[in-house]
């Protein structure tokens, strides 16, 4: 490593470092499942759970597979950072992510070294070093690298991805042999990762097409064949059942249907062709608009546009785009609920590094137009905006993580009170082992060691029969979650029986069945 990437980890690991400080819970759903996984990993029950936070594989009971809609690697690194501590707490968890963010930045760098070695050598450096420090001052994602997720993890595959597909490695074979390798590690991040593999094979496509794709899916199954026959045996199909059922959703909620059986083609049919074009046209503006602030951070994006442009003719900059508009693609058109609520912002995480590394192109291509229009003097003006770049984003990195790693009122506030309810509930007499329906089973579970379900969505009648289904009996409900009617009028409901409300506002039912 050189000394420019030696300083650029450096940077990148102290300001990892501030982040996950301020951070003591992984904040949000997807986390919080990531970090339970890890830790049944590390405790050694293996990829198995005592939650079900949906319903999608039609699961038998608790104790239940894991990972059958979020994929493993995340909880791995996890698990690997849990067995180094005695204290299998977040904060230990969080080390390896702190760890994978640091890459980011030199990752990025080296990158744009060799997006520009074409240019003149003091180019090429300033290229890199205004990469690399955009990834450490990285915006909207500061925050979200060092938490139990796998936006750092996708970034440092989506580096490694366009580093290789750059470098001469002697054989284009060789070459997607490694990329199919990287796409195996990419899906086993996340479910999407499986779109490079259509892209891995461009390295070597004009030489032999189907040798070029037999190498990239060979590099691939290496990766990714224990997991697949993992789901074989345990969901029956090598791809985890659940996921299919995303295509019917008529909205968000319908990921905690129950029964899931309901989520048919006849009726995302029958809700109507405007409801299904406006769904999809709704995602891909909320998309474009997570495109624009999240990756672009706003003030980059006309930069990342230029740069496409001003080097649209180089193989890197054609597959980096196809990265880019498949994710988007998907998930505005094929699973655009799951998209917009955030499906999209972790997919283009992959693409994050190639886009900053475009920058010092999009930035020479404006200061050119300033230098035909108004005289400016191409290294001075370069050098005097590419320091404005980097101020702002610190500036951006520094306001986004005040609001929401930092702030006072930054963080989870379901950590304290998921604990709140768990007292409630012993001193009232339920078993440890009773099973709680909550809004969010993996950070109750990480929270109380207790086994939960989610909420289940079509009300109480949906919720009487998941509790009878999988033997729910304590059912912890709070407000804003679709249940108004039962929140405010919590007496003489029927089959549950209301035990009282926690200090957090958490309304407390023994879930009696129907009378």
């Amino acid at each position: 490593m050189n000394r420019r990437n030696v300083i650029l980890f450096a940077a990148g690991l102290a300001i990892s470092l501030i982040s996950a400080s301020f951070q003591h819970a992984p904040g949000y759903m997807d986390s919080d499942y990531y970090m339970l996984g890890g830790r049944n990993l590390a405790s050694g029950e293996g990829f198995t759970e005592w939650i079900l936070w949906n319903y999608l594989d039609s699961p038998a009971g608790l104790p239940h597979p894991s990972h059958g809609y979020w994929m493993p690697l995340t909880s791995i690194i996890a698990a690997i950072s849990l067995a180094f501590s005695a204290d299998a707490g977040f904060n230990q968890a969080q080390w390896g992510f702190v760890l994978v963010s640091a890459l980011v930045p030199p990752l990025t760098a080296t990158l744009a070294g060799r997006l520009y070695s074409e240019s003149g050598q003091k180019r090429r450096l300033r290229a890199a070093w205004l990469a690399g420090l955009l990834a450490v001052f990285p915006g909207y994602y500061f925050g979200f690298l060092t938490t139990t997720d796998s936006f750092g993890l996708y970034m440092v595959l989506g580096a490694a991805f366009f580093i290789v597909l750059i470098r001469d490695t002697g054989s284009p074979f060789r070459k997607t042999f490694l990329l199919g390798i990287i796409t195996g590690l990419m899906h086993l991040t996340r479910a999407d990762g499986f779109i490079w593999l259509f892209l891995a094979p461009a390295a070597a496509w004009q030489k032999d097409a189907k040798r070029a794709a037999g190498s990239a899916v060979g590099g691939y199954f290496i990766v990714m064949a224990a997991w697949l026959f993992r789901n074989q045996a345990v969901f029956g199909s090598p791809l985890a059942p659940g996921g299919s059922r995303a295509f019917w959703w008529v909205r968000y909620d319908d990921l905690f249907a129950f029964p899931p059986e309901i989520l048919t083609f006849q009726r995302w049919w029958s809700a109507g062709l405007a409801a299904i074009v406006n769904a999809r046209v709704t995602a891909a503006g909320q998309n474009l608009l997570s495109a624009i602030a999240v990756n672009g951070m706003v003030f980059l994006f006309p930069l990342m546009l230029a740069g496409i442009w001003q080097m649209r003719s180089k193989q890197v900059v054609r597959v980096g785009v196809a990265g880019w508009a498949l994710p988007y693609l998907l998930m505005s058109f094929v699973f655009p609920f799951a998209g917009a609520r955030g499906g999209f912002f972790h997919a283009a995480a992959a693409v994050q590094p190639f886009l900053w590394a475009l920058v010092p192109e999009g930035l020479a291509a404006f200061v050119a137009w300033g230098q035909h229009l108004r005289n400016w003097k191409p290294a001075e003006a370069e050098r005097i905006f590419g320091v404005g770049i980097i101020f702002i984003a610190v500036l951006a990195t520094a306001l986004l993580g005040w609001l929401r790693v930092i702030s006072p009122g930054a963080g989870d506030p379901a950590v304290s009170a998921y604990r709140e309810a768990a007292i409630f509930i012993s001193r009232n007499g339920s078993p440890d082992e009773a099973i709680v329906m909550v809004n969010n089973p993996p950070g109750f579970a990480l929270e109380t060691g207790r086994p939960a379900i989610v909420i289940p969505d079509g009300g109480l009648p949906a919720i009487l029969a998941a509790a009878d289904r999988f033997g729910a009996t304590i059912l912890v409900l709070g407000p804003e979650q679709g249940l108004e009617d039962l929140y405010d009028d919590p007496e003489g409901q029927e089959g549950l029986v209301f035990m009282g409300s926690t200090s957090a506002g958490l309304k407390v039912f023994s879930i009696v069945g129907e009378r």
